[in-house]
Order: structure tokens, then C-alpha cells, then sequence
């Protein structure tokens, strides 16, 4: 959350690069402290980097999302997404044969065996599906349909992270009482209830049923992610705790990267299909601006203006109100099924 205000505080006085060289120097920053003040490893033995698990996961993932993201503008039958989408399988595919064969593997799939691994992994997976997803078009919506600035944007976003900090310490101790299964299932209805909040009140319902969902969603976060991170952490022996953490951020990373790229490409399929109609009349040039996104199409409208210019702001906005809609719902899908999924891992867990 404070990257968020820290973005539009600088967006605020400067160019969308600021937020990317100020993000640049605090990484070095850290490095720099790390290096000179974070202890040695306590594993004695020294682990050589898995230069090919680590190529192959890169092919892997990068070629999908490629895929996943050209699909709406280029076709979902064109060649370059099709190839993307093979290339990406083979990738993937071959890093878990590759993990499988090697001594020292990058990431040892065969701790995905143990349920309880297994199902915090996907609740983490869903969940930052679902939030990224909702980050990469809310603000969007917040700049965009209810003419926020960054910096309000941002602060807007507030009520999340309140949410997330008032349950949070309850998720532990409730867990324990009532099962990790019902925590975390708690928490990923409150997420579906917070997405399916705005999905059906962002046509036209301001602020407040905004915030409403936010906190839903900050909530949702504290009951799913904490019992789902201890079931990943408290299943693996002491010795594997590093594993359990590095595992804990990387199923969140690549949460965060299909989130905006799943969630990104169903609104701009939708909003792509929508503005159809409203982009006849228009040149060639012009057309595609407005079909590449809504702040194209208002510029596009400001430049024809009168009656037709507003027609065509009227219609960008409602493609993508439509758009984000439909993004909404695909990031329920993905978290119930991903509740589903853990819930019966560790229910099959409880019988054995």
C-alpha cells in the first residue's frame, strides 16, 4: 500500500518515470544494506545457482504471458499467440522434468506433494490473481471513470490495507479454533464478496461501494493468506524453512504477473469487442487509439468534439465499465476454485 501512495505522490509532481527510477534506487539502496548487514546463510554447504531451471521457468512463464496478453489485439487464432502459447507449455513442461532430474534443483516440485503445501500454495495463487488483477484496472477506474488524481488514487486504496490490518491479528487464533480449512475458506469468500461487490456497482457507484469492496477485500486477504502461509510454512521441516519462504513469494509473484495478465486480457477482450460499434466512422488511426484503451478514446473524443465526440466518451466509458466487469468475475472464478482446491486437499489431508 505504501507503493501505491508513494506512486501517486510522485506522479503527482513528476513523469510516470519517476516511479520507476525512485523504485530502481531504493532496490540498490537495499542491496547495499543486505550486503552489509544481513548475517550469512547458517547452511554451511554452498548451493550452486540452476542456471537451466532457471532459463526454462523464464521461457516459460514469459512466453505464456505473452500469449495471455496478445490474444485480445492480435487474434487468439494468430500464429505469434499460438506459438506463445506452445512455447510456453514446453517450457514449463520441460522445467518440472528438469526439476525433477536435478541434483540441486531451483525449485523441488515434489514438495507439492504434501497437501498442506499444495493448498496454501493455490490459495496464495488465487488470491494475488484476484488482487493484482483488481490493483492493475481499480486504479484505472479510480483515475479514469471517477477522475481521481494519483495521489487520491492511492489514498483511496487505504480502506484495504485498514481491512487487512484489523483482521489480520485475528486470523491465527481463529484458525486455530476453527480450522485452517474454515479460515481460509473465509477469507476467500470475503475476496469473491468484495470483487463481486464492485463488479456489479462499478457501472455507476462511485466511491463508496469502491471502499466497501476494498475493505471486503483487505479482510479476505487477512483470513486466506495467513493460515495459507502457515500451511505452507508449519508442514515443511525446519531445515526446509527457507524453501517454505521462498515458495511462499514466488507463488505470489506469479500470482501477481498472471493476475494482471488473466484479469488484463478478459477487460481488454470485452472492452476491445465493445467499443466496435462506436469506432466505424472513424480513421483508421483514430480508431485504434480508441480501441487500445479509454484514455486513447477520450483523447480521441476531445479531439472530435460536440455530439460525436461525446457518443464516443460515453461508449469507451461504458466498455470499460463492461470490461472490468467481466474481470471482476473471471477473479471470482479463480478464487472459488482455488478455495475448492485446497479446501479438498486438506479435507482428503484430515481423513488420512
Amino acid at each position: 500500500m505504501l507503493a501505491v501512495l508513494k506512486a501517486g505522490g510522485l506522479l503527482e509532481a513528476y513523469t510516470w518515470r519517476s516511479v520507476f527510477a525512485a523504485n530502481a534506487g531504493l532496490a540498490t539502496l537495499a542491496l547495499v544494506v543486505a550486503a552489509l548487514l544481513a548475517p550469512a546463510s547458517k547452511n554451511a554447504e554452498s548451493v550452486r545457482l540452476d542456471a537451466m531451471g532457471a532459463l526454462l521457468s523464464v521461457v516459460g512463464v514469459g512466453a505464456l504471458v505473452f500469449g495471455i496478453v496478445e490474444g485480445p489485439e492480435s487474434g487468439w487464432s494468430d500464429g505469434a499467440v499460438r506459438t506463445g502459447f506452445a512455447l510456453g507449455a514446453t517450457g514449463l513442461a520441460a522445467f518440472i522434468g528438469w526439476q525433477l532430474r536435478s541434483a540441486r534443483p531451483l525449485l523441488d516440485v515434489r514438495v507439492f506433494r504434501i497437501r498442506g503445501v499444495a493448498a496454501g500454495s493455490i490459495v496464495i495463487l488465487a488470491e494475488s490473481i484476484a488482487m493484482f488483477g483488481f490493483f492493475f484496472l481499480g486504479l484505472q477506474y479510480l483515475q479514469q471513470i471517477l477522475d481521481y488524481s494519483p495521489m487520491r488514487s492511492g489514498l483511496a486504496l487505504v480502506a484495504m490495507a485498514a481491512g487487512a490490518m484489523v483482521f489480520s491479528p485475528a486470523a491465527p487464533s481463529l484458525a486455530r479454533r476453527c480450522g485452517t480449512r474454515a479460515v481460509m475458506g473465509l477469507g476467500m469468500a470475503l475476496i469473491a464478496a468484495g470483487l463481486g461487490l464492485l463488479a456489479t456497482t462499478v457501472d455507476g457507484g462511485g466511491i463508496w461501494p469502491f471502499l466497501g469492496s476494498t475493505t471486503l477485500l483487505g479482510a479476505g486477504i487477512a483470513f486466506a493468506a495467513t493460515p495459507a502461509t502457515e500451511a505452507i510454512v508449519a508442514t515443511l521441516p525446519a531445515e526446509k524453512r527457507g524453501v517454505a519462504s521462498a515458495l511462499n513469494d514466488l507463488t505470489r509473484e506469479l500470482g501477481g504477473v498472471l493476475g494482471i495478465a488473466v484479469l488484463g486480457s478478459v477487460f481488454n477482450t470485452t472492452y476491445r469487442s465493445d467499443t466496435g460499434d462506436a469506432v466505424h466512422d472513424l480513421s483508421p488511426e483514430a480508431a485504434e487509439a480508441t480501441r487500445g484503451s479509454l484514455t486513447g478514446a477520450l483523447r480521441t473524443a476531445a479531439e472530435l468534439g460536440g455530439r460525436p465526440g461525446a457518443r464516443l466518451a460515453d461508449a469507451a466509458r461504458e466498455a470499460f465499465d463492461s470490461g472490468m466487469a467481466n474481470a471482476l468475475l473471471g477473479g471470482i472464478a479463480v478464487v472459488v476454485l482455488g478455495a475448492l482446491a485446497a479446501v479438498a486437499l486438506l479435507s482428503h489431508r484430515g481423513r488420512s
